[in-house]
């Protein structure tokens, strides 16, 4: 489905579709491996399973660290054919070799067998092992990266909370693990236990997580007040400081300061450091960098903190008893319940009910 059907999808889709294909192919020669010794038939077609099974498997962690980073700006430096190859030398040489073996193979043919069996035995033992640290770390290295980059850029993290994605990951290590303590003569069927994790996580939760571009798609104006010289928006945090001298900072801070009372932008739900940056007159470099060093706050912290204490407003008011916890968590800004009660406890020391059970009027 996720393959023949998703020609409007996404690329993520796509990429966890073959990652099912390869998974599936895996499985069933797992299965068959081990049916031979009650249906004799299947003995015939093992070997075009066996064909595609080592392949299959060293595909698996290569797929799992593109759909991770699919769901990321980062897939965008893959821009071209000749990026992906690299990550698909091992698997194409595991089914060359296997192919070759495959077509080479006959009854009075001892040495080609028995090499075949140490090559797919040293595949799956170590390079396979191998592999998946490779790809984990690279996982591990591009989720907190990516982390960073959301909290410097966007107020929210509603739909692009990458927390479910280690329930994925964590059916996957399962199913490595089982299969290397599975023991070749038993049932298989404990390897498909993290499969029923992985369809069920995804069944609920995939559809929730939206692919979001961090670019900038505004265009960066100056403001007069502040006179401060506008650079590329990409302009690395390292240089930003040779642009902006004491006097600059102070006016940006003072300035910052100005539009988030008056104007409120903080209410805005999706709210962006392009939205921002544009009320205030400068580039989402300098204002990054401004919020980072003097007011010791990413983007995200620094808008949420303003959202809590409009909360606590409406929460010390007199017709707070009207309203739900929800609303009151939509008025100020934020876009889930679950969100507003982490940011107002992190910043209040409670959660908002007990708040405003101290503070009714």
């Amino acid at each position: 489905m996720l393959l023949v059907f998703s020609k409007r999808q996404s690329f993520s889709l796509k990429i966890i579709g073959l990652f099912f294909f390869f998974f599936s192919a895996a499985l069933f020669a797992i299965l068959f491996q081990y049916l031979q010794e009650f249906y004799p038939r299947i003995q015939n077609i093992f070997p075009y399973f066996e064909i595609g099974f080592y392949a299959s498997m060293m595909m698996l962690p290569v797929l799992v660290y593109f759909y991770v980073i699919s769901l990321t700006d980062y897939i965008k430096t893959y821009n071209s054919i000749d990026k992906y190859i690299p990550h698909l030398w091992i698997p194409m040489l595991s089914l060359i070799f296997n192919i070759y073996v495959f077509v080479q193979k006959s009854p009075n043919s001892m040495t080609i067998p028995n090499a075949a069996d140490f090559f797919n035995f040293f595949s799956l033992k170590v390079i396979f092992i191998l592999l998946n640290l490779y790809y984990l770390i690279r996982v591990i290295m591009v989720y907190k990266r990516h982390r960073s980059r959301l909290k410097d850029v966007l107020s929210y993290d509603y739909g692009i909370s990458f927390r479910w994605i280690f329930l994925f990951l964590l059916g996957y290590l399962l199913f490595v693990l089982c299969f290397f303590i599975l023991n070749p003569d038993s049932s298989p069927f404990v390897v498909y236990l993290p499969l029923v994790l992985i369809l069920t996580y995804l069944y609920f939760k995939r559809n929730n997580q939206i692919n979001i571009s961090l670019d900038n798609k505004l265009d960066v104006t100056t403001y007069d007040i502040t006179q401060i010289e506008v650079q590329d928006p990409l302009i690395i945090m390292e240089n930003t400081s040779k642009f902006l001298d004491k006097e600059k900072r102070e006016m940006l801070v003072r300035h910052i300061a100005k539009v988030m009372e008056t104007k409120q932008p903080y209410l805005k739900k999706d709210l962006t450091v392009y939205d921002l940056s544009k009320m205030v007159g400068t580039n989402n470099s300098y204002l990054s960098y401004v919020l980072n060093n003097d007011f010791n706050s990413n983007f995200s912290s620094f808008i949420n903190a303003y959202r809590v204490d409009k909360a606590k407003e409406l929460l010390a008011s007199s017709k707070a008893a009207k309203y739900t916890i929800e609303s009151i968590a939509e008025n100020a800004g934020f876009h889930s319940k679950s969100a507003f009660n982490a940011a107002f406890k992190k910043r209040v020391g409670m959660p908002p009910s007990v708040f405003r059970k101290k503070n009714a009027v």
